[in-house]
């Protein structure tokens, strides 16, 4: 995974802390099917007046239809899950992008977790962008465990009162 350091960190003296580079590329639908496609890559965490930047050099109108393709960086089961979900904006792209930036690794396990109780909550429909984004912010709602495997082992949990089983995801690999 490359890393870069955002230019307003190094102003702030704190640029020690490297964020990992998810790339994106981005194209004018309406280009596309005129011309072909003229794609513009991305990489996110980036500013707003960045990603105003990313769209004129696309060739990308104000209220314009565009499509992103999620490249290089991103984790697998957020790609998976972003690759299925429709109209996602370069700006809800750039804040997941942040926000997942925040996550240390357990934070992250939930999250993986919280987004695959979803996908097979509604499997015929895709998480959106939203979703994905709100599942961020209800992140204390879930508890990943691990240790668990089976039902049985998730029951005695509960009725041993050391989770509240409203929305524990176990492992199930075994």
């Amino acid at each position: 995974m490359d890393y870069f350091v955002l230019p307003e960190k190094v102003l702030k003296g704190t640029a020690h802390s490297l964020i990992s580079v998810w790339e994106i590329e981005i194209f004018s639908k309406k280009q596309d099917a005129e011309i072909g496609c003229f794609e513009v890559n991305v990489t996110l965490l980036t500013e707003d007046s960045f990603l105003k930047d990313v769209t004129r050099r696309a060739y990308i109108g104000e209220s314009e239809a565009y499509k992103l393709i999620f490249c290089n960086g991103w984790l697998d089961f957020l790609e998976g899950a972003l690759s299925e979900a429709e109209s996602i904006t370069l700006e809800e792209a750039n804040i997941l992008t942040y926000l997942v930036s925040q996550m240390n690794m357990l934070q992250m396990e939930n999250y993986e977790a919280a987004i695959q109780i979803r996908q097979e909550e509604t499997i015929d429909v895709s998480p959106t962008i939203k979703e994905l984004i709100n599942l961020y912010y209800n992140l204390d709602c879930y508890e990943f465990r691990p240790e668990i495997r089976n039902d049985r082992e998730l029951g005695d949990i509960c009725l041993d009162g050391e989770t509240s089983c409203h929305r524990t995801r176990a492992s199930m690999d075994a």
